[in-house]
C-alpha cells in the first residue's frame, strides 16, 4: 500500500487533482450550512508582521472562490481589516505595493470604526487580513470580531502569545508556520511542522500545500459551526462504482499532504 501512495506521490499532476478533489468535495459538504447573509462566519489571518498574511489572505480567499459551488451557498468574500498597511489591494493586483497608502498611526475613532464595520459585514464566509500586532488596545477587539483564526508565525515559539487571545476570545485556531526561503518541505533534522511556503507577494492560491491547507481550514469551520463534516472516504465513485479515494491515494493525502500541509487545529480526527 505504502509503494502505491509513493507512485502516486511522483505523479504531480495526480496529486493535485486529488488534492482538488477532497477541497471540491469539503465544499460541496459545507456550502449549503451558509445560505444566510445574517449569518456570516468571520475568519481572521493573524500573527506577527511579515509573514506573508497578506497575500496568504488573498491566495485562501482566491482559492476558496474557485471551488464553491455559488448554487449551493453564499460566495465567499474577503475583507482588509489592517488599516495599517492597507496592503490586500496590493495582494489583489488593484494597485502596487509601493503605492499601498499606510497609515502607521491611526486614530481610536479609526480602529473602531474598523472594527465595527467588520461585526456588522453580511455574507458567508468572510476571510480577514489582520494587522500583525499582538500588543495595542484593539487587538483584542479585533481577534474578539472573529469566529475562528488562522495563525501564520515565523517559529512555534511565536504561538503562545497569539494563542492566548484566541483563547480569551473563545475562538478556534489553526496555526501554520510560515517558510518564504523555501517553495516546498526540505530535508531537516528539526521537528517538521504544518508549513506554509513561498509568500512571496506574488499570489498563487492553485498549489497543493494551499489546497490541502484550505481543506483543514474548511473542516475547523465546520466543527466551530456544528456543521455535520462528511466522512468522504466512503464515498462511491457513481461512473465506476469504486471508493472515491482508495487505500493508497487516503494515505497519501492524510499521511503525507496533511502532515506537511494541513494546520494544526487540535481537531484532526478526520472523518
Amino acid at each position: 500500500m505504502a509503494q502505491e501512495s509513493l507512485a502516486i506521490l511522483n505523479d504531480s499532476e495526480k496529486v493535485y487533482d486529488l488534492a482538488g478533489k477532497r477541497l471540491a468535495l469539503r465544499c460541496l459538504n459545507i456550502a449549503p450550512f451558509f445560505d444566510d447573509l445574517e449569518n456570516p462566519f468571520r475568519l481572521g489571518i493573524i500573527g506577527p508582521s511579515n509573514r506573508g498574511k497578506t497575500t496568504f489572505t488573498w491566495d485562501l480567499y482566491s482559492l476558496l472562490l474557485a471551488y464553491w459551488p455559488s448554487q449551493l451557498g453564499i460566495l465567499p468574500t474577503v475583507h482588509d481589516l489592517d488599516i495599517f498597511t492597507n496592503s490586500l489591494p496590493a495582494a489583489a493586483g488593484i494597485i502596487k505595493w509601493k503605492d499601498r497608502k499606510k497609515n502607521p498611526h491611526p486614530s481610536p475613532e479609526e480602529e473602531r470604526a474598523s472594527i465595527a464595520e467588520f461585526r456588522t459585514l453580511r455574507g458567508g464566509i468572510i476571510i480577514a487580513d489582520v494587522p500583525g500586532k499582538l500588543t495595542g488596545d484593539y487587538t483584542p477587539h479585533r481577534v474578539a470580531a472573529c469566529h475562528a483564526v488562522v495563525i501564520l508565525v515565523d517559529s512555534i515559539k511565536e504561538i503562545p502569545a497569539w494563542r492566548k487571545l484566541t483563547t480569551e476570545s473563545g475562538i478556534p485556531a489553526a496555526w501554520l508556520i510560515s517558510d518564504p526561503k523555501h517553495k516546498g518541505p526540505v530535508a531537516t533534522k528539526r521537528v517538521i511542522h504544518p508549513t506554509v511556503f513561498d509568500l512571496n507577494r506574488e499570489p498563487r492560491p492553485f498549489r497543493v500545500s494551499l489546497i490541502t491547507t484550505l481543506t483543514r481550514i474548511l473542516e475547523m469551520i465546520a466543527r466551530s459551526r456544528n456543521i455535520p463534516l462528511l466522512n468522504i472516504w466512503s464515498l462511491i465513485d457513481p461512473d465506476t462504482n469504486d471508493p472515491a479515494f482508495s487505500k493508497a491515494e487516503r494515505i497519501l493525502l492524510q499521511e503525507y499532504l496533511d502532515f506537511y500541509y494541513a494546520p494544526f487545529t487540535g481537531g484532526e480526527d478526520e472523518v
